[in-house]
């Protein structure tokens, strides 16, 4: 009859250690007791209950953790290599722009304070074409040229400071009624180019605009200058919020409005860059913006 329940336990006899014959640090024959050092270096000899090697550990403060030297295998021009300039440059990628009734809004600021101040267009927006352009074949390239040359007919900008100096010192009131009245100081004329004068920046505009249109009319597009004043009445652009802190109800807010389909183009071609301004001095003959 086969007995179900297990054998009786017994405890297996271990085995004895293994001692090594040969000191793994000068290769000499153990002649000492087994619990003596090497006769010929002083190797203390390691004694385990399994088989292995007998390996000569330096002292932990003499190992030194070696370098890691990491090495590139991108290749220059490789995709990962684009992708990483891609990633660097997505901070430029911004979309400083809103698109409201078919037109594409973009902040313009048109006059510094200081002379030596040159405004315009936020230079976050000029390194790519806005999508909705892209769209219609407008290039990077393109768009980069086209902010280019509007900032270089900013530098004919008056400054508030030059303004103030113009129509207001040495006189005051009496002085800035009489330029308001008496100085067409924006207007087209062959001495428009001195610093008292406008007229040079105005036309600078006018033209940056018609070049622009004679690309954006083909294809069912139309920009243009706008200004609002008071400020309350302006589109709610990008940079809205930062633009209108500190300002009073004086300041008039401007902007480049691009209209992006033939319905706006039409509406935006007729429509009258003054938004309140309402400038009916002899000042402001030859205003566009």
């Amino acid at each position: 009859m086969i007995s179900s329940s297990p054998p009786p336990y017994s405890e297996a006899a271990s085995a004895p250690p293994e001692i090594p014959n040969f000191c793994s640090k000068c290769g000499h024959k153990f002649k000492s007791d087994a619990s003596l050092p090497c006769d010929s270096c002083g190797k203390v000899r390691v004694f385990t209950q399994q088989p292995m090697p007998f390996v000569d550990f330096p002292p932990q403060s003499d190992r030194k953790s070696a370098p890691v030297e990491v090495v590139s295998t991108t290749q220059p021009g490789s995709s990962s290599t684009q992708q990483q300039d891609s990633n660097q440059n997505s901070s430029f990628n911004l979309e400083m722009y809103v698109i409201k009734d078919g037109r594409l809004i973009i902040d313009f600021e048109k006059v510094s304070c200081c002379p030596c101040q040159t405004v315009g267009i936020d230079e976050r927006a000029t390194y790519n074409a806005p999508t909705p352009l892209k769209n219609k074949g407008i290039t990077d390239s393109q768009w980069k040229s086209w902010i280019k040359n509007l900032m270089k007919v900013q530098k004919k900008a008056p400054s508030i400071i030059g303004c103030l100096c113009i129509f207001c010192f040495p006189g005051l009131i009496v002085q800035s009624m009489l330029c308001a009245m008496l100085c067409p100081t924006s207007m087209a004329w062959p001495l428009d180019f001195l610093p008292f004068y406008y007229g040079d920046w105005y036309r600078g505009l006018k033209g940056w605009m018609e070049d622009v249109n004679k690309i954006l009319n083909p294809l069912e597009m139309h920009a243009k200058l706008l200004t609002y004043k008071p400020y309350n009445n302006a589109p709610r652009s990008k940079l809205y919020g930062q633009r209108i802190a500190g300002k009073d109800e004086k300041y008039e807010m401007s902007f480049l409005a691009i209209a992006l389909n033939k319905q706006a183009s039409e509406k935006l071609i007729i429509e009258c860059w003054d938004h309140g301004v309402n400038d009916g001095c002899t000042s402001g003959i030859g205003r566009l913006l």
